[in-house]
């Protein structure tokens, strides 16, 4: 394990931010300096190095800042484990994730610590600017905003942006991602701690989220919707149990619905979690959002149900 950073003179930070890079140098040292030009200064940056073979090893260790811890993973473990890896070393009284193609907007960490302690808030994302390859604004990102209406959301989709993340430490300590999801490992921990937690998303563009070809996310479409399926899976068996519709409703939210048959045993399943959800305004939102998903079915032109 390598280790590059300055931590026995120094108090424990308010916030540990957490990356894991693996063969990033191209988008690497922006990333790391929108975090060390943060308007917020008392945290420390943990950059978990997974194996890389590229110079994503050498532009971090250049980095001449006292916060920057660096671990070197020996051989690539998967985002996952280096998360975990990570977590158990960080710090803080809150973790912020990071992603090294990403870009953190100078306020994001001020305004997130100050939100999520005077509010008292578990999870705590924000909206994201998407950007493509070279930087170009592609589109806003607008995520839920409320507890209920996230966790309304995550019956249907992930409506928290991974890398957006403030998180108690004490919290993801104990609980951490788990290593059997190799991808949507963030979605799988939101619905597994989603009871007893609060979870919100300030309505601020405070990261920039890059859509191309090499992330985890995006790079294996396959893995990522079979495990997002999974995660969606494990939601209904907590609440309705070993349901036969369940893989229906699954391919329901993924706009799969072939057939009147697959449609209404979707109404069935998401019938049952409303009437087993005790919270009415989290209720309210199931229902609105399965509203727009009918109506999204409706409008689309290639998506006509066969008999």
């Amino acid at each position: 394990m390598a280790f590059k950073g300055k931590v026995i003179e120094m108090a424990d930070p308010k916030v540990s931010v957490l990356m894991s890079v693996y063969n990033g140098e191209r988008y690497l040292k922006e990333a790391v300096e929108s975090i060390l030009n943060q308007t917020f200064r008392d945290f420390e940056f943990i950059i978990i190095d997974d194996g890389s073979t590229d110079s994503s090893n050498a532009i971090i260790r250049s980095c001449d800042d006292p916060r920057v811890r660096l671990i070197k993973n020996e051989k690539n473990i998967g985002l996952t484990k280096s998360l975990n890896k990570g977590i158990d070393l960080c710090r803080g009284e809150y973790i912020a994730r990071m992603d090294a193609d990403d870009i953190s907007l100078p306020m994001r960490l001020e305004k997130q610590f100050e939100y999520a302690r005077n509010r008292k808030v578990s999870v705590l994302g924000t909206w994201a600017i998407d950007i493509d390859n070279n930087g170009n604004r592609i589109s806003v990102s607008k995520k839920p905003t409320s507890n209920p209406h996230i966790k309304a959301a995550l019956l249907f989709y992930n409506p928290l942006i991974h890398s957006s993340i403030m998180i108690k430490s004490e919290l993801l300590k104990r609980k951490k991602y788990d290593e059997c999801f190799f991808s949507s490992q963030d979605y799988e921990l939101w619905i597994r701690i989603r009871d007893g937690h609060t979870f919100e998303n300030l309505a601020s563009n405070l990261i920039m989220f890059r859509w191309h070809g090499d992330q985890v996310s995006k790079g294996s479409k396959i893995e990522q919707s079979d495990n997002s399926d999974k995660a969606k899976s494990i939601y209904l068996e907590s609440v309705i149990g070993d349901h036969v519709f369940i893989d229906d409703f699954v391919e329901f939210t993924k706009f799969n619905v072939v057939n009147v048959k697959r449609l209404v045993k979707s109404f069935v399943i998401i019938i049952l979690v409303i009437r087993r959800t005790k919270d009415s305004i989290v209720r309210y939102y199931l229902l609105r959002i399965l509203k727009d998903y009918i109506k999204k079915l409706i409008t689309s032109s290639n998506k006509e149900l066969e008999i």
